[in-house]
């Protein structure tokens, strides 16, 4: 097979690419230079074979019985007692169901633990927050209200 002086690659009878990599002497006659004597002969080159490899696949396999993801609890907690605390939970609950899509048992049940206790403690700090409005607004207005009544 013929190769033209600017160096192109071309595909050996094995279908593997090869690398026409012009010699010292050829590179520098193009561009004028002086050509080094006894280094190289003129028209030799170099041939490299460049083989293609192409990755592995992973396949993942969801688990057969995925742990809970508590995804409505997150929203609710999120929506209705505390934002910053509900939307981490909430993330827990995503990676959850990541976890729980490719197969990964370990990541899924720390990852539903850390939701399921993340929004307990979110409904527990908003039931204490309504005692206390309870507490502290409301029936101090409904006594004020009946003995000016009386």
């Amino acid at each position: 097979m013929k190769l033209s002086q600017e160096g192109s690659s071309f595909a050996g009878p094995s279908g593997v690419l090869r690398c026409w990599i012009p010699s010292l002497s050829q590179q520098s006659q193009q561009y004028g230079a002086p050509v080094a004597s006894g280094l190289y002969t003129p028209g030799s080159y170099l041939v490299q074979n460049v083989v293609t490899v192409q990755p592995t696949a992973e396949v993942f396999t969801p688990l057969a019985n995925p742990l809970p993801e508590y995804m409505g609890y997150s929203i609710f907690t999120m929506l209705c007692c505390c934002m910053p605390l509900g939307s981490a939970a909430l993330v827990y609950s995503l990676t959850t169901g990541d976890a729980n899509m490719f197969g990964h048992q370990q990541i899924a049940s720390r990852n539903s633990r850390m939701a399921c206790i993340i929004n307990h403690i979110i409904v527990a700090v908003g039931l204490i927050f309504c005692l206390i409005y309870i507490v502290c607004i409301i029936l101090p207005v409904v006594t004020v209200t009946r003995h000016s009544q009386l």
